[in-house]
C-alpha cells in the first residue's frame, strides 16, 4: 500500500497495539488465558429491557427486537440461550409492525428464562473458549437409564445414584423421551451443588450426561423441543447450570437402541 499510494497512505494512529486482552464483537477477550467475557454494562442493559417487557401489559415489535439485540451477546456465550433467543426472534417476526399487543405465554416464559439467568452475571465472566466451541473436556460423567417402572442415574465420581419409581399414571402417560430427560434434570438439580463445590479452579465444571435416547440427547444439547414437558425440563436444566457455574453436554450411550425404538 505504501509503495502504490505513498507513505502518507498509512495512518499509524488507526492501528491498535497488539495485546492478548482486547474488545471485539462487543465482548472482552483474553486470548492468553482463553477466556471471553460480556461487559457488565451490557448485562445490566439486557436485564433492564427484559424486565420492562415482562412488566408491561403490551409491547411493540420494536421493543422486542431491541431486547433481542441486547440478548445476542448472551446467546453468543451460552449455548442454551440460543434456542430461546431463536424462539423470541420468531415471536418478533409475527408481531404487527405498528400495533402493540400482549406477549404470548410462551414468549413470556422465554423472557422469564433470560431474566433468571441474567441474575448470575458471574457466569458470563471469564467463559472458557472451549465451552463456546463445544470442545470442553468433561470433568464429570453421569450415566442414566429408564424403564417402564422408574429411572436410575449413576454418578461414578461421588459413587452415588438416584432411583425413582414412577407413579402409575406417569408410567402410562410419560414417553420414554421425557423419562430420559427427567433423569438428566434430577441429576443436575441433585448433584449441581456438589459439582460446583468440587471445583478448585476458576474454570467451570463441565458435565457429560450419558443418555440412552437420541431425542433426549438432542433436546438436552439444543435446549429446544416442541414437547411442553421437554420445554419445562429445559427451563429447569439451563438455570441450574448458571446457578452452579456448570456447563452440560449430552451424548448417546453406544448400543442403546431399545429406548429409541420406544420414542
Amino acid at each position: 500500500m505504501a509503495t502504490v499510494l505513498g507513505p502518507t497512505a498509512i495512518n499509524e494512529r488507526n492501528f491498535t497495539v497488539r495485546s492478548t486482552k482486547c474488545k471485539a464483537l462487543g465482548l472482552l477477550w483474553d486470548t492468553e488465558a482463553g477466556f471471553v467475557s460480556i461487559p457488565p454494562n451490557k448485562i445490566e442493559k439486557a436485564l433492564g429491557r427484559v424486565s420492562n417487557l415482562i412488566n408491561s401489559l403490551s409491547t411493540s415489535k420494536t421493543a422486542i427486537l431491541e431486547t433481542n439485540g441486547s440478548l445476542r451477546h448472551v446467546a453468543s456465550c451460552s449455548t442454551p440461550a440460543r434456542a430461546f433467543l431463536q424462539a423470541l426472534q420468531s415471536t418478533a417476526s409475527t408481531f404487527p409492525r405498528f400495533r402493540p399487543q400482549r406477549l404470548s405465554a410462551q414468549a413470556l416464559d422465554d423472557f422469564h428464562w433470560f431474566r433468571s439467568v441474567l441474575q448470575y452475571p458471574g457466569y458470563f465472566n471469564q467463559i472458557p473458549v472451549g465451552d463456546l466451541a463445544s470442545v470442553a473436556v468433561p470433568t464429570s460423567d453421569v450415566f442414566m437409564d429408564t424403564s417402564g417402572e422408574g429411572l436410575c442415574v449413576l454418578e461414578p465420581t461421588w459413587k452415588e445414584n438416584i432411583r425413582q419409581r414412577f407413579a402409575e399414571l406417569e408410567a402410562v402417560e410419560l414417553s420414554i423421551n421425557i423419562r430420559e430427560m427427567r433423569s438428566a434434570v434430577l441429576a443436575t438439580l441433585h448433584w449441581g451443588p456438589f459439582w460446583a463445590g468440587s471445583s478448585n479452579t476458576k474454570n467451570r465444571v463441565h458435565v457429560t450426561l450419558h443418555i440412552g435416547n437420541t431425542s433426549a440427547v438432542s433436546w438436552t444439547n439444543c435446549r429446544t423441543s416442541r414437547h411442553p414437558d421437554a420445554q419445562m425440563y429445559n427451563r429447569l436444566l439451563s438455570p441450574a447450570g448458571f446457578q452452579y457455574n456448570t456447563s452440560f453436554s449430552a451424548t448417546h450411550i453406544p448400543g442403546k437402541v431399545m429406548a429409541d425404538a420406544g420414542s
